[in-house]
């Protein structure tokens, strides 16, 4: 066996224990996936109102210091409103401060020079996370600003929901946590997002495009790591003082 198929059937390995708990599995699932995306936002928003018009995997965001975020999920309602879905199974990858940065983040973009304030739409954050982070034993947290004083709702338009991953009920939210936890399409409850695991996992072609995705990251991490080394030895370089910096 050559290390090309021995690599093959490692990815395939892994695609099998792959559950939508998997930020990057679950972006491959959900990308331009509006029927899954919709029943997401219809289970944990409980708003009829908004209609799932654009589905977005990896966003990219960049701020004006240079600092970066790609959006796990990126949707926009046929209004505009942008809704961010992120899974994080570390707990200290979803401290509220990151929360709030994908806020100021999606803000930032909605807007055009001049705009009045009063256009910025409402903005969801949704972090879809493995363990009980809050620790409130809760299946969801709704975080919104108030008026302290008066216990009012400020109305700046930005929500931020953290979803218990390790919520087991029998409603929408825990069976929707139950299928982010399966491996196994048939055990999943939705047929939304099982349909979707099922062609990922089991179809020539979704495992193929699955193995695809996991080869660039592997080459994208090599010319990393190989541009960090070559960055050290230049350092070092000029710490000895042996060359110039041309010469380097």
């Amino acid at each position: 066996m050559d290390i090309r198929e021995s690599t093959r059937l490692k990815d395939l390995e892994r695609i099998a224990k792959f559950r939508l708990m998997d930020d990057d599995f679950m972006s491959v699932v959900f990308n331009n996936n509006i029927e899954a995306t919709q029943l997401v936002v219809d289970i944990i928003l409980k708003d009829k109102s908004i209609k799932v018009k654009k589905v977005i995997s990896q966003k990219e965001y960049r701020s004006l210091q240079g600092r970066t975020i790609k959006l796990d999920v990126f949707a926009e309602d046929k209004n505009g409103l942008p809704i961010d879905i992120e899974i994080q199974r570390a707990d200290k990858g979803a401290v509220p401060q990151r929360a709030r940065f994908h806020s100021s983040m999606m803000d930032s973009e909605m807007l055009e020079k001049r705009d009045d304030f009063s256009k910025l739409k409402e903005s969801y954050v949704i972090f879809i996370t493995e363990n009980d982070v809050l620790k409130k034993s809760l299946p969801i947290y709704h975080i919104n600003r108030k008026i302290e004083e008066t216990n009012e709702d400020f109305g700046d338009g930005s929500h931020i929901i953290y979803v218990n991953g390790k919520y087991n009920g029998t409603d929408d939210i825990g069976k929707l946590m139950h299928d982010f936890r399966c491996t196994k399409a048939e055990e999943m409850k939705f047929a939304a997002l099982s349909d979707k695991v099922k062609y990922f996992k089991e179809d020539e072609g979704g495992r193929g495009t699955v193995c695809k995705i996991m080869e660039d990251m592997r080459n994208e991490a090599t010319v990393e790591a190989t541009v960090e080394a070559y960055k050290a030895v230049a350092i070092n370089l000029l710490k000895a003082g042996k060359l110039s910096v041309q010469e380097i």
